[in-house]
């Protein structure tokens, strides 16, 4: 029985994901998806490609969505501002109070001035 306040992790494995006419969702915006939802997609360079027109070739690892998808999953507080100065090599960064991180995060650092 699935239970909406139990956190329950969600894997799709897939070569291809294509939704025409329907939808793909997870939670709405008043009942958020509260466990992790991956879809990993899978491929070799050489496999077929899909083509779903004379005009439009998907490649041959595809998220195709035509119809619907929305996925809403909790408010996360994702952005902060450096404390300090943080050059390549680093293993450290300092920053802002407040931000809600959990184990397994990844962090980008992007340059803001040249």
């Amino acid at each position: 029985m699935y239970d909406e306040e139990v956190p329950r992790d969600l894997t799709i494995h897939s070569k291809i994901i294509y939704v025409r006419q329907g939808e793909l969702l997870a939670g709405n915006e008043t009942h958020p998806y509260v466990g992790n939802a991956t879809i990993k997609l899978y491929g070799e360079p050489e496999d077929e490609t899909i083509a779903y027109s004379y005009a439009v070739e998907g490649g041959n690892k595809v998220l195709a969505i035509v119809g619907t998808a929305k996925l809403y999953g909790q408010p996360r507080d994702r952005m902060s501002r450096l404390k300090a100065v943080v050059y390549k090599g680093d293993t450290s960064a300092t920053v802002s109070a407040g931000l809600d991180w959990t184990a397994g995060d990844k962090l980008a650092l992007l340059p803001t001035a040249t």
